[in-house]
């Protein structure tokens, strides 16, 4: 499980789609879906429902999801911390 994973889950989820997140996120879908495959893989579980509208969280996805979000936010107030930290330097 990498970090770019756990964005690659979330954009897809907050855009609805793997297209609609591929185009957002400025990769290929088959990239992005790979990219996902390797997180389910990774876990153990189908995360996504895929279909013609769209995709669908499984109750692993919804459980991760929530994680994932977490897992994201603090990376990016480590990354917030660490140049106030070099700007006080």
């Amino acid at each position: 499980m990498t970090l770019q994973q756990l964005r690659d889950f979330v954009a897809s989820v907050e855009h609805g789609s793997l297209r609609r997140a591929a185009h957002a996120e400025g990769k290929s879908e088959a990239s992005l879906s790979k990219s996902i495959k390797r997180l389910e893989i990774s876990v153990g579980t189908e995360l996504l429902r895929r279909g013609a509208l769209g995709i669908s969280l499984t109750e692993a996805g919804k459980v991760l999801l929530a994680r994932a979000q977490l897992i994201l936010s603090e990376v990016e107030l480590a990354r917030i911390a660490r140049r106030a930290e070099v700007e006080l330097v």
